[in-house]
């Protein structure tokens, strides 16, 4: 909602020469309100909106509303979010298909991307005839990081009086001339209390923050990592290979082809015991073909399940479906571990559910990563060393020894 013109440059890069332009949103039906940023309206050969370098060790989302505008000929438009890491070349991050129905796409981060110096690109990827074709726009765009816990949040307008247990010597109201709202403003009354003004809150916890995230394991095979005991992170394969040239390719270079006959077996590939008690996502990128021409459409009776074991189950439960009709084309997977397999032993299997001949029902796993994440503590240490900042009208404050005085 910035300027009319080019993009911010305080959140965007350069958009000159990529085809958007930031102005009042496309559309007349209230989906997207005030401006938006506009693909399509200019000549250029390019239609790409890239932002400024960005640390997104904490990262978890980019969430953004799109919609086709209603221009002569405009239909639905392929797009991609794509990364870059420090300058480096994009990487797919998804694909999308835009329509004239606005819709809000919230798409996970791949672990890979939660690094320091993170560009993200949203580009269009299905042809267009010049100025006036295909148009387009990207409105409310965020980059979310982990949600944090809001353990007591007060604004005062109006009071909510199911934060405090008491106040004395004190009523809500507006305060100052710069003041933004009302406030709590403490001053004389006709019965003083004794003990002086104070106010006191509801038992709040103070035990912890907001997560931070970390990457328990991941694999990329872009070393040509082995399977078994020379591998940090998988135990064994069957009727797959290591390769950079597969029939099937799901992303990347590197990556495990599963195209062997196992019969009666089925194909498969299982990572070792990990310490997954503080695990929260698994994502990894997927595709599967019929075979019988490299990585045509798969048939409808194909689909792959992920599963854990644990040393308390000793056998493994479902817990992901990669059905038929969703992986014709390579696509990130991102789904949370359930409890079951949060243990301080879980391992993961990667299996076809079906034994087919050589080369027929081809499928290729890559970027596979599990993130953790944990609490910080807010308070540390032994009391009489903790101390409690105050800040009152943003003038005056306070500090206060928890062993002497506790909260």
């Amino acid at each position: 909602d910035a300027a009319t013109g080019s993009p911010s440059s305080n959140h965007w890069t350069s958009s000159s020469g990529n085809g958007v332009l930031v102005q009042k949103a496309c559309t007349n039906d209230g989906s997207l309100t005030g401006n938006s940023a506009i693909f399509g309206v200019t000549a250029d050969s390019t239609r790409a909106l890239t932002t400024v370098s960005l640390n997104a060790t904490l990262a978890r989302n980019v969430q953004f509303d799109a919609v086709t505008c209603p221009y002569p000929g405009t239909t639905t438009v392929d797009a991609q979010l794509e990364y870059s890491i420090n300058n480096a070349a994009f990487v797919l991050v998804q694909k999308i298909s835009i329509t004239s129905s606005a819709a809000r796409f919230a798409l996970t981060i791949p672990a890979l991307a939660q690094k320091d110096q993170v560009r993200f690109r949203i580009r269009q990827v299905s042809a267009f005839s010049g100025r006036n074709s295909q148009v387009w726009a990207v409105d409310n765009f965020l980059v979310a990081s982990s949600e944090r816990t809001k353990h007591l949040n007060e604004s005062f307008d109006p009071e909510n009086e199911c934060n405090w247990v008491t106040h004395s010597d004190a009523v809500t109201q507006s305060f100052g001339r710069n003041a933004d709202g009302d406030a709590l403003v403490f001053k004389s009354t006709s019965s003083p209390s004794s003990i002086g003004r104070f106010a006191t809150t509801i038992p709040v916890n103070l035990s912890a923050t907001a997560p931070t995230n970390f990457t328990i394991f991941e694999s990329n095979f872009d070393d040509s990592q082995a399977i078994g005991a020379s591998s940090s992170v998988w135990a064994s394969i069957r009727g797959g290979r290591i390769t950079n040239t597969p029939t099937c390719k799901a992303y990347g270079d590197f990556q495990a082809f599963f195209s062997q006959s196992t019969y009666p077996n089925s194909r498969q590939i299982t990572t070792k015991a990990f310490d997954l008690t503080q695990a929260d996502m698994l994502t990894f990128w997927l595709v599967m073909g019929d075979g019988s021409k490299g990585c045509d459409p798969p048939e409808e009776s194909d689909f792959a399940v992920v599963e854990y074991s644990t040393t308390v189950s000793n056998s493994f439960q479902v817990f992901y479906t990669a059905a038929y009709d969703g992986f014709a084309s390579p696509k990130l997977v991102s789904v949370r571990l359930p409890t079951g397999a949060r243990t301080s032993s879980t391992t993961l299997r990667w299996r076809q559910n079906k034994s087919p001949s050589a080369n027929s029902d081809v499928w290729s796993l890559n970027n596979v990563v599990v993130n953790g994440s944990k609490s910080l503590s807010l308070v540390q240490g032994d009391n009489s060393n903790t101390t409690v900042l105050f800040w009152l009208l943003g003038v005056y404050h306070r500090r206060i020894d928890l062993a002497r005085r506790p909260l």
